[in-house]
């Protein structure tokens, strides 16, 4: 038996996404683990098998997708309570590379525990697919930025999804070239849009990849984000 886990000393318990997972015959908190990534660390590669289902507690973490064309892209940032390695128990490796944009921690249960449950429980395969149904609405968030009708609204909607999956609007930013894919802007544009926001008191830059946001916070619509008061 592993060594027992800090969950009930966690302060995010209540929102956890593996908890409900926890309550399963043959689960237990004792194997949960704590891992924290630093800004630029990764936690998952496409396409390289993970061990672990991985719950995001703190922080924030980029995805980037190679579709086989032109090479890996920045595609979306998820905050803390998602779920990831979702598609690890059904299929092999995971479908992008997971890589912190600031200071973060994920809680880890390994999938071998989790595997049985996704066949024998209803409870677990509803688990599976709220979380999964989470993922893919936030995804379709950040693909909408790209039908904005120009640079600054796409930047600014960028700025604003950021504030959101980090739950605050003193926002780490991903590497400069990721934030542009991500704005669906050149590197350049993005810098400009940036530039502009700050002359129009939206934002105030803090530091090379850190700034806070005065505008609007996003509609969380149905994906139920981390919301900026």
């Amino acid at each position: 038996m592993p060594p027992a886990s800090p969950c009930n000393r966690c302060a995010t318990q209540s929102v956890c996404a593996l908890r409900p997972l926890l309550r399963q015959p043959g689960l237990d908190e004792a194997y949960v683990r704590e891992r924290r990534l630093a800004p630029d660390e990764t936690l998952l590669a496409q396409g390289v098998p993970s061990r672990h289902l991985h719950a995001i507690k703190v922080g924030a973490l980029l995805l980037r997708r190679n579709p086989g064309v032109g090479g890996p892209r920045a595609v979306a940032v998820l905050g803390a309570g998602h779920a990831l390695s979702l598609r690890a128990l059904v299929a092999e490796g995971p479908g992008a590379d997971a890589v912190a944009v600031l200071p973060t921690r994920v809680c880890e249960l390994p999938l071998a525990m989790v595997r049985p449950g996704v066949r024998q429980s209803p409870e677990v395969a509803g688990w599976l697919v709220r979380h999964q149904l989470r993922v893919t609405e936030t995804l379709a968030d950040w693909a909408a930025v790209a039908r904005l009708p120009d640079a600054l609204s796409r930047v600014a909607a960028t700025v604003q999804l950021l504030g959101r999956e980090q739950g605050t609007r003193e926002i780490g930013l991903p590497p400069r070239d990721d934030l542009a894919e991500l704005c669906g802007c050149a590197p350049e544009t993005t810098s400009r849009m940036l530039a502009r926001l700050e002359r129009d008191g939206l934002v105030l830059r803090l530091g090379r990849r850190r700034l806070q946001w005065f505008g609007p916070g996003p509609d969380l619509g149905k994906t139920g984000g981390g919301g900026m008061g």
